[in-house]
This record gives structure tokens, C-alpha cells and sequence, in this order.
């Protein structure tokens, strides 16, 4: 590319081809075909699905199915619940559709969980026959296995460039180089860093910013390198011949915000370059929003209700071993800070060794070794409590306090009152995880081990807002499917991480 005096660069030639305006126009069309394709791919596995499903069922002819009065109604009405759930877990979108591997458990958690909602619903409205219910529960697990080699499939063949994000840069305010960095290795495959367009003579790191161009030559960028998403990094008003060249540019360009692009690469908040009184309206929408206020709590009751049955036999079971296993009480108590920064008393199974000190009157508020993470080799950790902490038993009991409502099934991981004391006067904005309540599990917990320094805890906080600002019910489900997957397939992991330190946290770590 051929530079001016200035070190910015004139827009050269795309590294992966060129673009004509036919194309650029068709991207969007190519995108809504291969999304009807997959739809229509869909509903031949359903139908393929059922017929398949009707061969696996012992002793039972497709004409005793098709005999019953509403059969083709309750495929129907399970049809949609399974197109339903992909669509909530966002397997209708192309970066989705990576490999078998990426797809299957989606859609498995998907056909599954809306096969056991539509299948409740339909035992309400008609007395479903047995091998109705059968045949719909095969029906389910064979289609998303379907629905999984098809996307997979899709994905090899579709073209790259109607389905990436293109993003351009344009400023270089505080935040760029991390957004940069976050690029190079984003959450989605699919986005791509163009550059930098530099509004001010002021030196530009090109090597790690690179390329940078000039603002003349905005639109001409846009258009040559087919741009979907021009991000605004400078902090202030838009100049005008900026606006006035995205105004000119082609459609379909879109301007997220800064914080935006940050989170969609990172799956953290971008709290280390925007305000507090910005980030305070950011997050706490969650005060009026419906799902947060009102259905999330609903959803919490009902699955706590329906886990709490089997939870009892296990925690009775696992009490005993605890029992047999080392003397001491059964369960470990200490005190947490929840919803609104209320204290509530946190149960668990015991893990580890019973002390003296433990054992006295109001310890488990000083005590922090039993919740934090130890070593494989740790004398503390009992041979039942090795088990119950690698499988997570030992927090079953909390699903009493999701019925009571002092936790959620999804949220920001509970701290204690010393710790989050310390962290409100170290780190910007880290009282607002409090606006919802704490979970036993939560998008931080699944992407991050335990803290051990105050650098650490920075990056659960962007975890814990992010979560918060996206809250919705497809982000729970990919919690709870993202834990489960944790424990059942990789139980491994939560044993062998890091033990927190008991001491002050790492005074060298910067804040945000």
C-alpha cells in the first residue's frame, strides 16, 4: 500500500480479494438464503427425525402412531417448540455453525429442554399414549444430531465474506489497543479488524494498530473493503466529514457502540473506557426489564421446584458419606453478600476437615479457606469432599435459597462482606454486580477460575456487567449449558485450579 507523508496509508487492494458492488449488495441476500436453506434443511430432519424414530421403538408399528387422534398436531406442536429453541440459542446465525462438535450440544440442550416444555404443555391439553411421548423424545435427540452435521455442512460451504464482520476502527482512544488485541483472537470467528482511521496528526502505534488510514479516505475504505462495522473510538462528537462520509457510504454499515464491539469480541465489559454514570445507565436497565424483574424469578422457582426431589435424595446420600467419612458438622455456612448488598448465609456441603476454630460460634464469617479452590494434594479436602467438589454436590443445598430467593440459578458469583468491601474501594463500578442476584453458576464462573488477585477480580467484574447488560434468557441457557458442561464432560478442571491466597490481594495490579 502506498503511504503518505502523514504514515497513513491509502486503502490498497482487499488481502482477500477484491470487492465489486454486486457482491457487497448480495452479501446480505446470500446471508438470509443460507438462514431459510438451514430452516428448510430443519424441517426435512424433523420429518426425517420422526420416521426414524418410529423404527427405534420396540413392539410399536408407525400405524399405531398415525392412529392417534392428534398425532399430527403433537409432531407439529414439537416441531416448533424444536425450531423455537434453536432460534434461542442462536443456531440460526452462520458463526454457530463452526464444527459437529460446536453445534451438537446446543442443539441437544435446545430439542431437549423444549422437548420436555412442549411434551408438559401437550399433557395438559390431550392424554398423550406412551409411545407418543417415546416417539417424540427419539424424534428430538436424532434430530439434533441432524440439524448438527447439516450445519456443519453449511458452514464448509458457505462464502466467508456474506457472513464476517468487518469491523473498522476510527480513533484512537483509550480502550483501541485492548479492543485491537481482543481482535486478534475474538469470541466470534467471524469478525475481522480492517484498521484504524486516525482523526488527529498525533502518533499512531501502526505496528499493533496497523493499518491506519486517513479520514479522507473514509468512504473509499468502506466501499473497497465491503466494511459492516465502523466503530467510533475517539470520545467525542463525530466530526462532521466523518458523518458525512458514513451518510454517502453504501447500506448496511452498521455503527455499534465501542462497548459493544468490546463485549461481542471479548464477553467482558468495556469498563476501563467509558464513564460511571454511563456504565450506571448501561446496567441498570435490569431494574425494569421484564425478564429480569419478573420471568427470571419465575424460571428460577419452577426449576428449583423440579430439582429440588431428586437434589434431596442426593444431598441425604451425600450427607451420610460426609458423615461417615470425617468427623464434624455436615454442612458449612458462612455469610455472603446478595441481591442489594443484603447479607444471607451461603449452605454448602462440608469438603474439608473440620477444625476447632470452625467449629465455633460465627467462624464461618472469617473463614474463607473451605470456599476457596484448593490443590489437588491439599491435606484439608476429604476423600468425599474430593468427589462432591469435582461433580459439584456440595452446592446442592443452594437450591434452597433459589426457592427462597436469595439466589438465582444464574448470576454473579456471592462474595463476603470483607471481600467485597475491599473490592468496592479498589475497583470502579464493582457494587453493581449486586443489582441482580448472585447465582450458582454465572457467565464469569464459566469463563474464568477463581480469583486470586485484584487484576483478576477486574476481569470478573467486566464479566459479571456484561452479563448483566446482555441479560437475557438465551444467555442463561448458554450459562447453565457451558456449566454442565464443565462438571459432566471436564469435572477434572474445577479440582485442579488455583488455590485464592488468604493474604491481601496483589497490591501491584492496577484498577480500572
Amino acid at each position: 500500500m502506498a503511504k503518505h507523508r502523514s504514515g497513513r496509508q491509502r486503502p490498497g487492494r482487499d488481502p482477500v480479494g477484491p470487492s465489486n458492488g454486486v457482491r457487497r449488495r448480495s452479501d446480505s441476500v446470500v446471508r438470509a438464503a443460507y438462514r431459510t436453506f438451514a430452516v428448510c434443511l430443519d424441517i426435512a430432519a424433523i420429518y426425517a427425525s420422526y420416521n426414524l424414530a418410529t423404527r427405534f421403538l420396540p413392539g410399536i408399528d408407525a400405524s399405531d402412531l398415525t392412529a392417534h387422534a392428534s398425532w399430527y398436531w403433537d409432531c407439529v406442536a414439537l416441531a416448533v417448540a424444536w425450531l423455537a429453541g434453536l432460534s434461542l440459542l442462536d443456531l440460526y446465525s452462520p458463526r454457530h455453525w463452526r464444527r459437529f462438535a460446536y453445534a451438537w450440544p446446543r442443539a441437544v440442550f435446545a430439542t431437549g429442554a423444549a422437548t420436555v416444555g412442549g411434551v408438559g404443555l401437550l399433557e395438559l391439553v390431550t392424554n398423550l399414549p406412551d409411545h407418543v411421548l417415546y416417539a417424540g423424545l427419539i424424534a428430538s435427540q436424532i434430530f439434533a444430531v441432524l440439524a448438527s452435521v447439516h450445519r456443519a455442512l453449511l458452514y464448509r460451504v458457505v462464502p466467508r465474506r456474506a457472513i464476517e464482520r468487518r469491523l473498522l476502527l476510527i480513533g484512537d482512544a483509550p480502550g483501541t489497543m485492548e479492543l485491537r488485541e481482543a481482535l486478534r483472537c475474538p469470541e466470534d470467528p467471524l469478525m475481522r479488524y480492517i484498521g484504524l482511521v486516525a482523526l488527529t496528526d498525533a502518533p499512531v502505534d501502526a505496528e499493533r494498530l496497523g493499518p491506519v488510514f486517513r479520514p479522507d479516505d473514509l468512504k473509499s475504505i468502506i466501499e473497497r473493503y465491503a466494511v459492516t462495522d465502523v466503530v467510533f473510538a475517539h470520545g467525542q462528537a463525530v466530526p462532521e466529514r466523518v458523518a458525512r462520509a458514513l451518510a454517502n457510504a453504501r447500506r448496511g454499515v452498521r455503527t455499534p457502540r465501542f462497548e459493544d464491539a468490546y463485549g461481542d469480541a471479548t464477553g467482558r465489559a468495556a469498563i476501563f473506557c467509558v464513564g460511571r454514570d454511563e456504565w450506571l445507565s448501561n446496567v441498570r436497565w435490569v431494574e425494569s426489564n421484564l425478564y429480569a424483574t419478573k420471568v427470571k424469578r419465575v424460571l428460577d422457582v419452577l426449576v428449583s421446584l423440579v430439582l429440588l426431589p431428586p437434589a434431596v435424595v442426593l444431598i441425604l446420600l451425600c450427607a451420610i458419606a460426609t458423615k461417615l467419612d470425617s468427623p464434624g458438622p455436615v454442612f458449612y455456612t458462612q455469610r455472603r453478600v446478595g441481591h442489594g448488598q443484603r447479607l444471607f448465609t451461603l449452605v454448602k456441603l462440608r469438603t474439608m476437615v473440620a477444625s476447632q476454630d470452625r467449629a465455633r460460634p460465627g467462624a464461618e464469617d472469617d473463614e474463607i479457606e473451605e470456599d476457596a479452590p484448593p490443590l489437588p494434594d491439599d491435606p484439608r479436602i476429604t476423600r468425599v469432599g474430593r468427589v462432591l467438589r469435582a461433580i459439584s454436590l456440595d452446592e446442592l443445598p443452594q437450591l434452597l435459597l433459589v426457592l427462597r430467593g436469595e439466589m438465582s440459578l444464574v448470576g454473579p458469583r456471592p462474595e463476603q462482606p470483607h471481600l467485597v468491601a475491599r473490592y468496592e474501594s479498589e475497583i470502579p463500578l464493582y457494587s453493581q454486580r449486586h443489582l441482580v442476584r448472585p447465582g450458582l453458576t454465572g457467565w464469569a464462573q464459566v469463563r474464568q477460575s477463581y480469583s486470586e488477585s485484584v487484576t483478576d477480580v477486574v476481569s470478573k467484574v467486566q464479566y459479571d456487567l456484561y452479563y448483566i447488560s446482555n441479560l437475557s434468557m438465551r444467555l442463561d441457557v448458554l450459562v447453565l449449558m457451558k456449566t454442565i458442561g464443565l462438571v459432566i464432560l471436564n469435572p477434572k478442571r474445577r479440582v485442579l485450579k488455583r488455590r485464592r491466597p488468604s493474604g491481601p490481594p496483589d497490591q501491584g495490579a492496577v484498577a480500572p
